[in-house]
């Protein structure tokens, strides 16, 4: 992992610009202050151009973990890779006693509908079969797989969960596709899950 690069304190970066001010040379500020000569030139440029040594804010929200706390992390994950991120967080809580919240908002939940459809068949799946078999072999009886004249026959269901609860089962009686599966959404789900266009 790479090293993270220490901030120089705005103390000293006040410092090389006073002593760049006193015409002091580069070489003689990086023996005085001991950092590096690009380091000291970049602190000197920028307050040449923005007239400060302060650092802009930075966006975004600050880390609340540091490097140590993630690597024991890792480590207690390492160690039982089924906890749960809860579980996790609770343990943090507890050892470093920082406060992290794993899961998203609850009520999140509340506004996702998880839907799926699926093929039930009386006889074998509608997929084409395979079989491991070696060279010449394709007719042996071993190596054939029994089919049924028409299909034999299946059913398509579509169904539906949420936070509220599972929605009821629907038959499908054509072919699934887009305007099918908006069609079951328009009449069978709630009005607060309805995406389609």
């Amino acid at each position: 992992m790479k090293e993270k690069r220490k901030e120089i304190s705005v103390d000293i970066r006040n410092l090389i610009i006073k002593l760049k001010q006193q015409n002091k040379s580069y070489n003689e500020i990086v023996k005085i202050t001991k950092i590096k000569r690009s380091t000291v030139q970049s602190i000197v440029k920028k307050f040449e151009t923005t007239g400060t040594v302060l650092n802009k804010s930075r966006s975004g929200r600050p880390r609340v973990l540091n490097d140590h706390d993630i690597r024991m992390l890792i480590k207690n994950v390492n160690k039982n890779p089924t906890k749960s991120a809860p579980e996790l967080a609770a343990e943090l809580a507890f050892s470093v006693n920082k406060t992290v919240h794993p899961e998203i908002d609850l009520n999140f939940w509340e506004h996702v509908l998880f839907t799926d459809e699926s093929k039930f068949n009386i006889f074998r799946s509608d997929r084409k079969g395979k079989v491991w078999r070696k060279a010449n072999e394709e007719l042996k009886t071993e190596n054939l797989i029994p089919t049924v004249k028409y299909g034999g026959g299946g059913v398509m269901v579509w169904g539906s969960m949420a936070a509220s609860g599972v929605g009821e089962l629907v038959f499908i009686e054509e072919n699934m596709n887009a305007s099918v599966a908006c069609l079951v959404l328009e009449n069978r789900a709630s009005p607060t899950y309805i995406f389609c266009l």
